[in-house]
């Protein structure tokens, strides 16, 4: 497992292209990996790491977010339109298209059957596939991204007005906005144990808040540029970040410490995700390659 006493021996265990790619998704037994690109969503298994599948005929323009639930890829498009793929049988359908513009996240609620999502029309849409459960309206610009929290109660949003707005799933009602970046909001993602959220942004900041008084706890530096990436690995011990300098910071979420530069971009970091086990971490870079980065044989 990557830990942050050993983060600092990951190495590039396989370099992957296609094109334009946004955004990361693993099925929970880490088997596979769902990468979301301009020619639409494209499938990796781990066995067979050379035989990318691509799933198509779904989407009418690039794909931008994607999201795993049992066996089931949800992708979200450009073209304003979420499908639901069969990840065995690769067979697709469209699941959603309330949505009247490009859809940049999709967020899959830990236990329920309930699903967030949203884009550039600024709303965010509750769904199952009996339909929409609530519309979340808030934000004054286009929403970057949607989080559920472990326990599924809370649900975090992030926009280009940059605020997070943290809303109580069951009332739909917002428990409080979050005002600590002084331009947009690129990603949100809760820790683990739900003690604390992360969110990164356009201004360079990454800011770790308290979830109990939602109050503004420490924040990390380094990243020269925008990052768009903040997630935390699966046992909550370090931060990932992805950014427009090209690097991938690993943290240690306790103390705030940089414990690893990953330099295997040549432009901007646009996708990051640790696998469920946490002992791999896969990016995707705005020169249209992919890395997924491993421990050295004699660390693991």
């Amino acid at each position: 497992m990557i830990t942050p006493e050993n983060a600092q021996t990951l190495t590039a265990r396989f370099v992957f292209k296609q094109g334009w790619m946004s955004d990361i998704a693993w099925t929970d037994d880490g088997t596979i990996f769902a990468v979301a690109t301009a020619r639409g969503p494209v499938l990796y298994n781990m066995q067979f790491l050379n035989q990318p599948r691509l799933l198509a005929g779904g989407h009418a323009e690039p794909v931008r977010a994607v999201a795993v639930r049992d066996h089931w890829l949800y992708s979200g498009s450009d073209d304003g339109a979420l499908w639901r793929w069969n990840i065995e049988s690769g067979a697709g359908e469209p699941a959603f298209n309330d949505h009247t513009a490009q859809i940049n996240t999709i967020a899959t609620h830990p236990t329920a059957d309930l699903l967030a999502s949203g884009g550039k029309d600024s709303c965010v849409y509750l769904w199952n596939g009996a339909g929409v459960q609530g519309k979340l309206i808030g934000h004054d610009e286009e929403v970057t991204f949607a989080a559920f929290s472990p326990h599924g109660n809370v649900l975090a949003t992030a926009s280009w007005d940059g605020t997070v707005r943290i809303w109580d799933v069951e009332s739909q009602e917002i428990v409080t906005i979050l005002r600590g970046h002084s331009e947009r909001v690129n990603e949100i993602n809760f820790s683990p144990d739900g003690s604390q959220l992360v969110s990164s942004g356009r201004d360079g900041m990454v800011h770790i808040w308290d979830t109990d008084s939602w109050k503004l706890a420490f924040s990390l530096e380094g990243h020269t540029g925008a990052v768009d990436r903040a997630i935390y690995s699966p046992d909550g011990s370090m931060i990932a970040t992805g950014a427009r300098d090209n690097l991938v910071r690993i943290f240690d979420a306790k103390t705030g410490k940089l414990v690893a530069v990953l330099s295997g971009h040549q432009k901007p970091v646009l996708a990051l995700e640790f696998n469920p086990a946490g002992t791999l971490l896969a990016s995707c870079g705005g020169e249209h390659v992919g890395v997924l980065w491993s421990l050295k044989e004699d660390e693991k």
